[in-house]
């Protein structure tokens, strides 16, 4: 069978004798490559082992030569010093969806990078997993991005004297948090879903607010086993902005700040868990 290529303004569609023909849309990286390698060419001209590599782009290639897939299956992401990090199993299993998809992998090779540096082994195997049942997001500089409840004056529902404000870095030390994943509730700056963020406080105190943060890998300290997975500990995070709602507020842009459009997770713009 002759392999094929059709191109239109919005996708390229290619077959090279698969069971399905791959449809690259204009949104995926590979499709500026894919058109420049099949634009104005027969069939029998294209370089179609050059047009297989770009629609099944290796790890290495997505991630810059900062990821690689070992001979086990495992993904390690290369740190600082030229030493490997084996990622949890958790991210290696998410790396799929996003190869498939064309995804820019550097967000999550920040993400890794900055788990590393956690001290708590407990909560850099859980961090993935809690991120992904919640739906949360990583930024461009590999942090992520959860809810918190606080009171109306900006300060902490608990000691009422950290400032919350956007714009504000709130902090406490490390050894101050409490590290064990069996404490449900105890010492330490939670971050967590919508849902447990409101059902905590805001059903109860109408006066409360909602904001969005940022944070870290590296200053999670642990993730409890109950409240359903929907919060963690910190030791430190950023507060961005207030939400009225859940999907509510603004879009979170390293370049621009907060956009006036709402809060919806956005492949383009971050890597998001969950399916």
């Amino acid at each position: 069978m002759k392999n094929t290529f059709v191109i239109t303004n919005g996708s390229v569609v290619v077959d090279v004798g698969d069971e399905v023909p791959y449809t690259i849309f204009k949104e995926n990286p590979a499709y500026e490559e894919l058109v420049n390698l099949l634009s104005g060419k027969n069939p029998a001209d294209v370089d179609w082992e050059a047009v297989k590599q770009v629609m099944n782009p290796t790890v290495e290639k997505l991630s810059n030569d900062q990821m690689r897939r070992t001979e086990d299956g495992a993904i390690e992401v290369l740190l600082e010093d030229g030493k490997w990090f084996k990622c949890p199993s958790d991210l290696g299993d998410a790396l799929g969806r996003f190869m498939d998809a064309g995804t820019d992998l550097m967000p999550l090779v920040r993400f890794a990078q900055k788990l590393s540096k956690n001290p708590n082994p407990e909560a850099v195997q859980r961090l993935f997993t809690f991120l992904s049942h919640n739906r949360f997001t990583i930024t461009e500089s590999g942090d992520f991005v959860a809810f918190r409840s606080i009171r109306s004056d900006w300060l902490d529902h608990h000691s009422k004297s950290m400032n919350n404000r956007p714009g504000q870095v709130v902090e406490m030390k490390r050894s101050d948090v409490n590290a064990s994943s069996s404490t449900s509730c105890a010492a330490g700056l939670h971050l967590g879903s919508w849902n447990y963020s409101y059902n905590s406080f805001m059903g109860s105190d109408k006066n409360s607010r909602m904001i969005v943060a940022s944070c870290s890998p590296e200053d999670v300290v642990s993730v409890p086993l109950d409240y359903n997975g929907e919060k963690l500990r910190a030791c430190k995070f950023t507060s961005l902005a207030e939400v009225e709602q859940e999907g509510k507020g603004n879009l979170y842009s390293e370049e621009k700040g907060f956009h006036d459009s709402d809060y919806e997770p956005s492949e383009e713009q971050y890597i998001e868990f969950g399916s």
